[in-house]
């Protein structure tokens, strides 16, 4: 019934404390928090959820101050490991395991029929995917002034905003934007480089 829907988030973040050995270093609230960014990243895969939608889901958290990626967690494990982990789930039924997903923000629905090898898959590519997003990565060496630009801004995944000046004595200084805060970060040198 309606209740079960309350489980959005529960059955990923259940996987999520296992594998940090239910510790501080995973609470509860968190795990199903970071579940539920899971869910909607997973339902927009499958072309349930637009993805924009899913990155709201995904912001919303982190604005909260939880976690919304899966490489926060540092984990050193495959998505078939996590998917092991679910297949302990006490709402485990007859070999298969609903999954609370979504339609829409404030759309979720009960789905009984997800392949755990789809789950697997997808925690690979979404630890893969937000491992990539931590590392944006410039280096420079010794430049042409008159063949690099002086600033290039970039769009990212997200609403993040990343704006790189390029100055005398190869000054690189990053302008990390995401909502109203902006972060700065500047570094000079022969070579200079930053990861996001």
């Amino acid at each position: 019934g309606k209740r079960a829907l309350l489980n959005l988030g529960h059955t990923f973040g259940h996987a999520l404390e296992a594998q940090t050995g239910y510790s501080d270093r995973l609470l509860h609230g968190e795990a199903v928090a970071l579940g539920m960014v899971l869910a909607a990243r997973y339902s927009a895969r499958t072309g349930l959820l637009p993805r924009a939608s899913a990155n709201h889901a995904a912001r919303h958290i982190a604005d909260m101050g939880l976690p919304s990626q899966l490489s926060a967690l540092g984990l050193n494990c495959t998505g078939e490991a996590l998917a092991a982990h679910m297949l302990h789930d006490k709402k485990m039924d007859a070999g298969t395991l609903p999954f609370v997903l979504m339609k829409g923000i404030g759309q979720a629905y009960l789905d009984r029929e997800v392949s755990m090898d789809d789950i697997a898959q997808f925690l690979d590519e979404a630890h893969e995917d937000t491992e990539a997003r931590r590392r944006y990565v410039l280096q420079l060496g010794p430049i042409d002034e008159e063949a690099v630009p002086r600033r290039i801004d970039l769009a990212l995944d997200g609403g993040l905003r990343l704006r790189v000046d390029v100055g005398v004595g190869l000054l690189v200084v990053l302008r990390v934007r995401r909502g109203g805060e902006e972060e700065e970060r500047g570094e000079r040198g022969e070579e200079a480089g930053h990861g996001l």
